[in-house]
C-alpha cells in the first residue's frame, strides 16, 4: 500500500511502483480531497486511515506493509495502530511520529500556502500559466508546482482537482497535537533526509517508544521527498525490508 502526501496523488508513486511491481502487488490510492477521491468537508490522520482500511476490506487484500511519504505516512502509523491484525509492517518516507506536531515555522508555512491555494481558487479558470504565476507570488517554486499538479483542464476549462474545505480543516483547522507518539508493535523502517525539518525533532529514544522494531535509512540534504533525490538507495532499503517481514508474492 502506497500513501501519497499533501497536495499529491496516486500518480508520483509510479517510478516506485514499476520498480517494486515485479515483487509485490501494490496498490496506490488518491486519500480523500486528493486526486480522483471524493471531497470532503473534514480530513484527519483518522478519517483518512479508516477510508484506506475500508477499501483494502473490499478487496480482502490481508495483510499488507504500508508505505507513506510525510502525512502519507502518518495515515500508515494510524492503520498500524487500528489494525495491528493486517499491518506487517511500515515504511516512512520523511514522516514525523504520529503525536508528533510539526515544527512551528513548516505548520505556519503550510498553513500560509493552503490559504494562497484558497485565494488561487477564487481565481479558476485561469490558463496554468497565469495560475502558476499566482501561485509563485504566495509561495516558493517546489509548493507551486506540486499544487499545480492538480490543476487540471476538464471539460474545456481550467479547475482545482482538490478538496479545499477538507484541506483547510486538516492543514488550518487542527490544534497542535503535542501528546507522546502512539506506539506501534509492526517492525519499522524510518528513511528521512539528514537537514528535513519534517524529521529533525525524532530522536532515538522517541523511536524506540514508538516502534521498539526499527530501522532508520539517513541521507544526505534536506529533500523532502528523499525516495525521489535517492530512488537507488531507497528502493535497495525498501526492498531489503520488505523480503525480511513481508511474504512475497
Amino acid at each position: 500500500m502506497l500513501l501519497h502526501g499533501l497536495y499529491g496523488n496516486a500518480r508520483e508513486w509510479l517510478p516506485i511502483a514499476r520498480a517494486l511491481e515485479d515483487d509485490f502487488h501494490l496498490v496506490a490510492p488518491d486519500l480523500r480531497n486528493h486526486g480522483a477521491s471524493p471531497h470532503a468537508p473534514r480530513q484527519s490522520v483518522s478519517l483518512m486511515a479508516e477510508d484506506v482500511l475500508c477499501a483494502l476490506e473490499d478487496l480482502t487484500i490481508t495483510p499488507y506493509a504500508v508505505m507513506g511519504h510525510s502525512m502519507g505516512g502518518l495515515v500508515a502509523q494510524q492503520m498500524a495502530v487500528t489494525a495491528p491484525e493486517r499491518v506487517r509492517c511500515v515504511v516512512l518516507l520523511d514522516s514525523h511520529l504520529l503525536g508528533m506536531s510539526l515544527p512551528p515555522d513548516l505548520a505556519t508555512n503550510h498553513c500560509a500556502w493552503q490559504l494562497a491555494l484558497e485565494r488561487a481558487c477564487a481565481h479558476q479558470g485561469l490558463e496554468r500559466e497565469a495560475m502558476r504565476a499566482l501561485l509563485l507570488a504566495s509561495m516558493p517554486a517546489a509548493v507551486a508546482e506540486r499544487l499545480l499538479a492538480n490543476y487540471v483542464r476538464r471539460g474545456g476549462a481550467w479547475g482545482w482537482r482538490l478538496g479545499v474545505e477538507g484541506l483547510h480543516h486538516y492543514v488550518c483547522g487542527q490544534a497542535p497535537d503535542d501528546s507522546p507518539p502512539q506506539p506501534m508493535y509492526q517492525p519499522l523502517l524510518l528513511v528521512r533526509a539528514a537537514q528535513s525539518g519534517y524529521t529533525a525533532s525524532i530522536r532515538g529514544h522517541h523511536l524506540a517508544h514508538f516502534a521498539p522494531t526499527h530501522s532508520v535509512l539517513e541521507l544526505p540534504g534536506d529533500d523532502h521527498y528523499p525516495h525521489y533525490a535517492h530512488r537507488e538507495r531507497v528502493l535497495t532499503a525498501v526492498r531489503q525490508f520488505l523480503r525480511t517481514h513481508l511474504v512475497l508474492r
